[in-house]
């Protein structure tokens, strides 16, 4: 049991700070890149990469606090509530149709 709960916490953490910093590196090379060729970031393409992350993230927050919070044994939740937040993860799914 405490293993469980100290590396669910930690592989989350490190798999988001990962995708938040591959997206930021990814920006910083893409403007070095336009600069050398006298152009600049378009802004399109910087809303969707931030978009596309900051969904992402947004929409496994509930359910992993939630997970969070069963692990602790500090709340018990119903199967509606379960239910409910792990559909909320597909928002990430139906936000990139139509961000792209």
């Amino acid at each position: 049991k405490w293993y469980i709960l100290i590396s669910y916490p930690v592989a989350g953490f490190f798999s988001y700070a990962t995708l938040l910093v591959t997206s930021i590196l990814l920006l910083v090379a893409a403007k070095k890149a336009g600069s050398r060729h006298g152009r600049t970031l378009r802004w399109e393409g910087i809303i969707t990469v931030l978009l596309s992350v900051g969904v992402l993230l947004l929409s496994f927050l509930p359910l992993s606090l939630m997970l969070g919070a069963w692990l602790l044994e500090a709340a018990h939740y119903s199967d509606t509530a379960w239910r409910a937040l792990a559909s909320v993860q597909y928002l990430n799914i139906m936000a990139n149709f139509f961000v792209y």
